[in-house]
């Protein structure tokens, strides 16, 4: 099953797999963190990347689009966040990005809930970039409004992210990997790995 981090969305993985719906689940954009920290309008709220964990479900995630937070364009406070770097995404959306102390506070969130879960979890992070936007080639960033232009990619709020993490993270595995998110090697990596663990997982079930 296929869920879109939308809030809706995290909503419905989060309530399934809190049911035991699942066998394993591989959490790839986790974004709905981001919108839940910041205020953005794709929270899923304050459960997300909890329920697989509190049902002993096996878990590969990955920091995917952790690098912005969207905003449907209504609703977007011009006021609190003037300055930011924004990149109206469409008519109806605008993202803007995370920056440095957002970053390692998302680290920090991912750890604890991480920490909590009742089976076995390996975490993904591509060190080259997490979306599309997020790469050090990436598309130019459309302004909203008057915001300043520059480059999304931001290998410093990235690794501010990675330190959060691994600061508080605890008997969890994390895979460092040299690729952006969206990179065939990155692909093959991230499957693999759920492969290996929900075999594992599987074999230790028939054990027990």
């Amino acid at each position: 099953m296929l869920f879109h981090a939308s809030g809706p969305g995290g909503r419905a993985l989060e309530a399934l797999a809190a049911r035991g719906v699942f066998d394993g689940v591989i959490d790839l954009t986790t974004s709905e963190l981001t919108d839940a920290l910041v205020g953005g309008s794709f929270s899923a709220g304050a459960d997300r990347l909890e329920g697989a964990g509190r049902a002993g479900i096996p878990q590969v995630v990955v920091p995917g689009a952790l690098d912005l937070v969207n905003f449907w364009v209504p609703e977007f406070p011009s006021e609190k966040f003037a300055g930011r770097l924004l990149h109206r995404y469409n008519p109806d959306i605008v993202l803007m990005r995370t920056d440095v102390e957002e970053s390692r506070e998302l680290g920090r969130i991912m750890a604890r809930k991480l920490n909590a879960a009742e089976a076995p979890i390996r975490v993904l992070v591509p060190l080259r970039g997490f979306s599309m936007l997020d790469h050090e080639e990436g598309p130019a960033v459309s302004p909203y409004k008057g915001s300043p232009a520059g480059s999304w990619y931001d290998p410093e709020a990235d690794r501010a992210f990675v330190d959060g993490l691994l600061a508080e993270i605890k008997d969890v595995e994390v895979e460092q990997a040299d690729a952006h998110i969206n990179d065939p090697s990155f692909s093959d990596l991230l499957v693999q790995k759920a492969c290996e663990l929900f075999s594992m997982c599987e074999v230790r079930s028939r054990k027990s």
